[in-house]
């Protein structure tokens, strides 16, 4: 092995490798997955954000911060007779809903069509809609001048 006297991107990716390498066998022994994001480096230094998620125990697959914020916040979002990962039926498509992203105002909820496999946003009014027919927005716009 040789020392690196000074840090440019050919040796920089070798690091990465041999530290995604290590990341992966503490992932692996913890239930974990890393993440190295991008490296800035000078001649003598070089730093880079590490992430980290837990794997999901039904799957063992990370955690995307859209899932976890659809098992937080699927009551809101989608009501109380949400179930994940049923499939339900939009517009003739069967559909999965697989994420939120609670900070979107106009189309916080992600779902998947299943015959494509791409990811759409859509209103959460609409998906309260698809996930419970029955359901009745809170303000209706064909009924807002009766008293």
């Amino acid at each position: 092995m040789t020392k690196i006297t000074q840090f440019d991107k050919t040796n920089l990716k070798i690091i990465r490798q041999e530290l995604d390498a290590a990341l992966k066998t503490v992932g692996d022994k913890y239930g974990m997955n890393f993440r190295i994001g991008n490296i800035g480096y000078t001649h003598d230094s070089f730093k880079a954000k590490i992430e980290s998620t837990l794997n999901d125990a039904k799957t063992g697959n990370a955690v995307s911060p859209e899932l976890a914020d659809l098992r937080k916040y699927a009551n809101l979002f989608l009501g109380d007779n949400f179930v994940e990962d049923k499939i339900y039926d939009h517009r003739g498509k069967k559909i999965k809903f697989v994420g939120i992203m609670p900070r979107s105002h106009k189309y916080p909820v992600i779902y998947q069509d299943l015959a494509t496999g791409k990811k759409y946003k859509m209103d959460a009014e609409v998906a309260k809609n698809i996930v419970d027919p029955s359901y009745k927005p809170v303000f209706n716009f064909d009924n807002r001048f009766d008293n």
